[in-house]
């Protein structure tokens, strides 16, 4: 595999396209979002069963519109007490709710007394437009806390690491440390350099 003098990021999702700049900066030479493209496009169905199936719906779908090497995600939150509800709809379950905070209310009802130990999972795909797609994943195990603490995107405000006593939306440098995205994003470097 080679790394592409442009990258595209194949989300509309503004913090993610910000962090995944940040993250990805000292890799590639030139980053792009949709935002940059002179054309603009609506995101495809997401209409996978698992997260690999989602981020690589939206890597070929970008890649083969814009002729560029495209980087999408799938991210979520796996809840073992619930069968690891919300899962793949975890975006979806949050466009339910007016805001994060009902939607973290909600998932608190569901859990009850049930134990609040969950899993951050994040799928990468990087599909070049003329040939293979590479695919790396990252995981980080944690707890729920209850309400969310901090200002974050997605459930960043409800979601402690295991060892940490602080949410991802308290503490960037923590988060920039050991999300699910970053290890994703390590193991994608990774892949790239065999």
């Amino acid at each position: 595999m080679y790394y592409p003098d442009i990258l595209l990021i194949g989300s509309h999702n503004l913090h993610k396209v910000a962090e995944f700049k940040q993250l990805l900066h000292p890799h590639f030479k030139t980053i792009l979002s949709l935002s940059d493209l002179p054309e603009q496009y609506e995101d495809p169905q997401e209409t996978g069963d698992t997260f690999y199936q989602n981020a690589q719906i939206k890597a070929d779908y970008y890649a083969a519109h814009s002729g560029l090497a495209t980087l999408s995600d799938d991210s979520g939150l796996c809840v073992p007490a619930l069968n690891n509800w919300p899962g793949v709809h975890t975006k979806r379950i949050a466009e339910q709710f007016n805001t994060p905070e009902q939607g973290f209310h909600d998932l608190r009802k569901r859990l009850k007394d049930l134990s609040r130990e969950a899993i951050m999972t994040c799928v990468l795909v990087l599909r070049y437009p003329a040939g293979p797609s590479v695919m790396a994943t990252g995981h980080i195990q944690g707890q729920l806390t209850f309400p969310g603490q901090g200002q974050g995107f997605g459930v960043d405000p409800i979601f402690v690491p295991t060892g940490e006593n602080l949410t991802f939306a308290q503490d960037s440098d923590m988060k920039n440390r050991l999300s699910h995205r970053v290890r994703a994003i390590n193991n994608l470097i990774s892949c790239l350099h065999r």
